[in-house]
């Protein structure tokens, strides 16, 4: 049995890689999120940003968002940089 945990944005960083389906994403720098709509941008948090990929994808990582997904798929490091044992 695998347990799941849930990588909130914010503590995505450089290097690490996101999955969508089958397909990995290497990060490799943020941009800043803005939006034309004043409230569209506050309602996704001050602290949202862009990831941008070494293959082109990007994704919007919004301030409140976390992406699910087994503990042992965590990004490399991502437990001892958020101060938590192995078990989410």
């Amino acid at each position: 049995m695998t347990n799941t945990c849930f990588v909130k944005s914010a503590d995505y960083k450089i290097g690490d890689v996101i999955w969508t389906g089958l397909q990995s994403h290497r990060i490799v720098r943020f941009k800043p999120y803005t939006h034309p709509v004043p409230e569209i941008a506050e309602r996704f948090g001050a602290a949202t940003r862009i990831a941008c990929c070494d293959d082109g994808y990007e994704v919007t990582m919004t301030e409140h968002g976390s992406w699910p997904m087994p503990a042992n798929e965590a990004p490399p490091g991502y437990f001892e940089r958020i101060g938590v044992q192995h078990n989410c």
